[in-house]
């Protein structure tokens, strides 16, 4: 990587890491780790990196925000949403008889199931989601409506090849997509 194309790079995802730094349960404890998470990212797949496909800083940046994309997934992933986060587990708490037990010990396993996203949902909360999600699939063009069909049964990579557009397209599709299901509040079940 030439020094132009390096100071792009650290450019681009100091930019990054900053933007994410205070949404998504990131905090500026965090911008480092980011930052050094975006870069690695980059430097891992630079080798797939193939110049007569794109141009390096289009790969660059859809390297870094498929990465970012990836991190607020997780970040916000059901089981870890930092949203629902209330208090720690270790928090000490009053317990019969004047004693003290932890947070932890008083959650039912009934909860717990819940926190980590394994418990069902009721046939009410089934039938709003299915819903809310067809409000959306109804807002999306013909060709989206058909890849979320898709994504139901492939994977990208599979669809990239039946159809012939390039994985890159596919996954800023979905990015697509899925901000149009965040903006719909259906960001729990993303």
């Amino acid at each position: 990587m030439n020094d132009g194309i390096l100071q792009y790079t650290i450019k681009r995802i100091r930019f990054k890491a900053s933007q994410m730094v205070g949404k998504h349960g990131f905090t500026e404890d965090d911008f480092e780790d980011l930052r050094q998470e975006l870069m690695l990212d980059v430097l891992r797949r630079l080798p797939k990196f193939n110049s007569g496909r794109a141009d390096i800083k289009i790969f660059i940046s859809t390297v870094i925000n498929n990465r970012i994309a990836t991190l607020i997934e997780r970040q916000e992933a059901e089981c870890r949403d930092h949203r629902r986060v209330e208090r720690s587990l270790d928090e000490p708490v009053p317990a019969e008889d004047d004693d003290w037990t932890t947070f932890g010990d008083g959650i039912t396993e009934a909860e717990a199931r819940s926190r980590l996203g394994l418990a069902g949902r009721s046939a009410q909360e089934r039938a709003d989601l299915a819903m809310d999600v067809a409000v959306v699939l109804d807002q999306l063009d013909e060709g989206d409506r058909r890849l979320c069909l898709d994504l139901h049964f492939k994977t990208p990579l599979q669809i990239a090849r039946e159809t012939g557009i390039r994985r890159a397209g596919i996954y800023e599709r979905i990015a697509r997509i899925r901000g149009k299901f965040i903006a719909a509040g259906l960001h729990r079940y993303l």
